[in-house]
């Protein structure tokens, strides 16, 4: 860089493109981070729905086993809880993959720099 290139222009030339470059990033900036809020959000409001409702089937179980008449009958509501709690857990597992995704894919259609181009 020649000293003639170091030095700041007083004259104002160049200030209209780089103010403009700044708020084209600013705006690309503030829709990346604007998606990835809505996104955050809805992971949250999903793991607290899920756990809810986990809670909920857990509290069940011990009125579940003490109905119980024999111990087959035990077994088979054990068998039953971990089969299901299995299912939530991938069914879940499912859910928030897919909300990663609509993300993913949102970021790419929008320019937001969320996803690869």
């Amino acid at each position: 860089m020649t000293k003639q290139e170091s030095k700041v222009q007083l004259d104002g030339s160049g200030l209209e493109s780089a103010t403009a470059m700044g708020q084209e990033s600013l705006q690309t900036m503030m829709r990346s981070y604007s998606a990835w809020m809505q996104t955050a959000a809805e992971l949250q409001t999903e793991t607290a729905r899920f756990m809810a409702e986990r809670v909920r089937k857990d509290m069940e179980m011990p009125a579940r086993l003490v109905a119980c008449g024999n111990p087959l009958d035990v077994y088979q509501e054990q068998m039953d809880f971990a089969s299901t709690m299995m299912s939530d857990y991938s069914d879940e597992g499912q859910k928030i993959a897919g909300i990663l995704s609509k993300a993913a894919e949102n970021g790419r259609s929008q320019g937001t720099g969320t996803g690869p181009s």
